[in-house]
C-alpha cells in the first residue's frame, strides 16, 4: 500500500512538472471581449488592430496618448502590456516610432485634410507606406526584417495625394506654427506652470520670442521653466526634481540637466512666482555635437505634487540649420 502511495505521489509531481513546462498560446481578443475592455477602462479607440497573436488598441485621452497590447490564453486570461506618452494637441503629428510598431495621430486639420499617405523610413532606408483614408490616426507595422531588430526610424512622411510633402519629421514641418511657449498646467487657485523656448539673448529684448525656432548650428538654445502663483501663502516644490529634457525625432532623449526641487515660496498675492533657465549646447549626453534637425524640448518631474502627469518630454519643436 505503501509503494503505491509513493507512485501516485510520484504521478501527480511528474504531472504538475509536465503542466508547468507546457506554454501558453495566446491570441488576439474576440469583439465582445474588446468592447467589455473598453467599457472597463472607459476608452475611446483611436485605432484598433492585431498583430500577430495580439490585439492593439490606440487611445488618446486630455494627457497622454496610450497603447494597449491585449491577448488572451486558452482559459481567456486576459495579458495586458500598457504604453503611455505624452500627448500635446498643438502638434501637427504625434508619433511614436519603433522597429515593432510606429503610432501616428495627425492633429493639424489642415494636413489631415489634404493627407493621402504615410511613410516610414528606417535607418537601413526600409520603407513602410499607409494610406491615410481620411483616418486621424494610424498603426503602421513594419515587415518582419525591421520588427526583429532595434531598428529606429530614420523619418516619417505624410504626403497628398499629388506627392507634396505635408509633414517630414527630419527636414522640417511645412505646416506648423512653432510654439515658443507652452502651458504645462494649471492648478486652478494654485499655480501656472509654463516652459518656454529661447534663443541666447533671452533676458533682454525680444526676450527670446523667436517666430520660426529655427537655430543655427551652434547656438545656444535656452530652456526655461516659470510657475505664476494664482494666490497668496505658501506654495509647495513642483517635485522633488525637475529635469530639462531634449529628445530627436524619434521621442529618444538624447540630453537631460536635472535642478532638484523648484517652485518652493511664499506670495504675498496673486501674480507672483519664479523660475530657472538653462541652456542647451546643441550637444548629446556624451558630449558629441548634434546634427542639423529637428528636436523637442521638454521638462519631466520625478514625484511631482501636483495630480497631473509628470512626464512633459517633446512638448516643443524646434529646428538646427547650418
Amino acid at each position: 500500500m505503501k509503494r503505491l502511495q509513493i507512485v501516485f505521489f510520484t504521478l501527480i509531481i511528474l504531472s504538475l512538472i509536465i503542466t508547468g513546462c507546457v506554454q501558453k498560446t495566446y491570441k488576439p481578443l474576440s469583439e465582445p471581449q474588446i468592447k467589455q475592455f473598453l467599457t472597463e477602462k472607459n476608452v475611446t479607440p483611436l485605432v484598433i488592430r492585431t498583430v500577430e497573436n495580439s490585439t492593439v488598441i490606440l487611445y488618446e485621452t486630455q494627457w497622454v496618448t496610450g497603447i494597449y497590447y491585449l491577448s488572451v490564453d486558452e482559459s481567456d486570461k486576459m495579458s495586458i502590456t500598457h504604453t503611455t506618452t505624452g500627448y500635446n494637441p498643438s502638434f501637427p503629428v504625434s508619433i511614436s516610432c519603433g522597429a515593432s510598431l510606429v503610432t501616428v495621430v495627425i492633429n493639424d486639420n489642415e494636413v489631415l485634410k489634404k493627407a493621402y499617405k504615410v511613410t516610414v523610413v528606417y535607418e537601413n532606408k526600409h520603407e513602410v507606406t499607409e494610406l491615410v483614408n481620411n483616418s486621424r490616426a494610424l498603426l503602421i507595422i513594419p515587415d518582419e526584417g525591421v520588427r526583429n531588430t532595434k531598428m529606429g526610424c530614420y523619418s516619417v512622411i505624410i504626403n497628398d495625394n499629388d506627392n507634396k510633402v505635408l509633414f517630414n519629421s527630419t527636414t522640417g514641418y511645412s505646416t506648423i506654427t512653432y510654439l515658443q511657449d507652452i502651458t504645462l498646467f494649471t492648478i486652478p487657485d494654485e499655480i501656472k506652470t509654463t516652459f518656454s523656448v529661447g534663443y541666447y539673448n533671452y533676458y533682454s529684448p525680444p526676450y527670446g520670442q523667436r517666430k520660426d525656432l529655427v537655430f543655427n548650428v551652434g547656438e545656444p538654445v535656452i530652456l526655461s521653466l516659470y510657475s505664476t502663483n494664482l494666490r497668496g501663502g505658501s506654495f509647495p516644490a513642483i517635485a522633488n526634481e525637475t529635469i530639462f529634457v531634449l529628445s530627436d525625432v524619434n521621442n529618444t532623449i538624447i540630453w537631460s540637466k536635472s535642478f532638484g526641487r523648484l517652485g518652493e515660496s511664499f506670495s504675498g498675492g496673486t501674480g507672483g512666482g519664479g523660475g530657472v533657465s538653462t541652456f542647451w549646447d546643441q550637444t548629446d549626453k556624451f558630449n558629441n555635437t548634434v546634427k542639423p534637425g529637428t528636436y523637442k524640448a521638454g521638462i519631466i518631474f520625478n514625484n511631482i505634487t501636483y495630480n497631473v502627469p509628470n512626464d512633459y518630454s517633446g512638448v516643443i519643436p524646434f529646428r538646427i540649420e547650418s
